[in-house]
């Protein structure tokens, strides 16, 4: 007859429990983790092992699990350098500058770097020809600006030199007599006494035609000052014509007495402007012996609605 220790029995009860709860799986024996059979659970003897705590087998990595322990898949696990450099399928060398040999869609990394290099060159030639172009721009301007300024700086014609008698100096100014217009009553258009020649009031005929009529001012009417001095004109060389149809011009010594008549607006004043352009041509045409005395009338209206009317009186030989 035996006797059982009681803690013997204890002990291989506390032995197949273990085994229930932490039994060693086949998986567990291929990823290379084993319970060393020499310290094992229980024994012949009924007692716990002395090896039966957890520990690693630093000749052959096995590893023992001691109760409560749950088994360890090295899989799962990784070591420090592969957590920072990674392993050579899930490492990311770009996360540490590094580029990545090919990209995803076939493209090789030098090839980009190549086109953002070439863009940036065809930006910069694009500014150059811009820059160019405005410098180009500039010029023409700058051109057109000096030629028209050149234009209109354009010297004025040299005025004309006048000598000789009047006969001369008419045809140096490039004028011609005009045919003495026909009165419009029942009058002459010259008349001699003495040594002097009176003339009728002369209209600005051009060719026998009155071109021109209204009445003369500043404001918005018919005729402008400059416009009535160059019909005053006209009116003058009529006058020297009907001189001419009694004596030789040249025969004239000097231009005694001019009388204009200015049809005005109300409020213009300006009426010796307008009959300057009588004295002018007087003065071309017989120098110093065209200086007279004058008068410049204002008017409401004259003959045929004329602007401008002139007589003159001078002395002949």
């Amino acid at each position: 007859m035996s006797v059982e220790h009681p803690d013997a029995s204890a002990a291989a009860e506390r032995g197949s429990e273990h085994e229930e709860n932490h039994p060693v799986t086949e998986h567990e024996h291929e990823s290379g983790h084993a319970v060393d059979d020499d310290h094992g659970h229980g024994g012949t003897d009924g007692g716990v092992g002395s090896d039966s705590s957890v520990g690693t087998d630093g000749s052959d990595g096995t590893t023992a699990f001691g109760a409560g322990d749950e088994p360890v898949d090295p899989a799962a696990t990784s070591t420090d350098q592969d957590q920072v450099l990674g392993d050579d399928q899930g490492g990311d060398p770009a996360a540490f500058g590094e580029q990545p040999a090919v990209l995803q869609d076939g493209t090789d990394p030098a090839d980009l770097t190549d086109q953002a290099e070439t863009d940036q060159a065809d930006q910069t030639d694009e500014t150059d020809q811009t820059d160019e172009t405005d410098q180009t721009d500039e010029t023409d301007q700058t051109d057109e600006t000096d030629q028209t300024g050149e234009a209109d700086q354009a010297p004025e014609p040299e005025p004309v030199v006048l000598s000789g008698p009047p006969s001369q100096r008419l045809q140096q100014l490039g004028l011609t007599l005009p045919a003495v217009p026909a009165p419009v009553a029942d009058y002459v258009p010259a008349v001699r006494t003495g040594d002097l020649v009176h003339t009728s009031g002369q209209l600005p005929f051009f060719d026998g035609q009155l071109t021109t009529t209204g009445v003369v001012g500043d404001e918005a009417v018919d005729v402008t000052p400059a416009e009535a001095a160059a019909l005053a004109r006209q009116c003058a060389l009529n006058a020297v014509a009907a001189v001419a149809s009694l004596v030789d011009i040249d025969d004239v010594v000097r231009v005694v007495k001019v009388t204009g008549f200015v049809a005005s607006a109300p409020g213009f004043g300006k009426q010796p402007v307008v009959v300057n352009g009588a004295s002018e041509l007087l003065g071309q045409v017989f120098g110093d012996a065209g200086r007279h005395a004058r008068s410049a009338v204002g008017v409401a209206a004259l003959p045929l609605g004329a602007p401008v009317e002139v007589e003159i009186l001078v002395e002949v030989r």
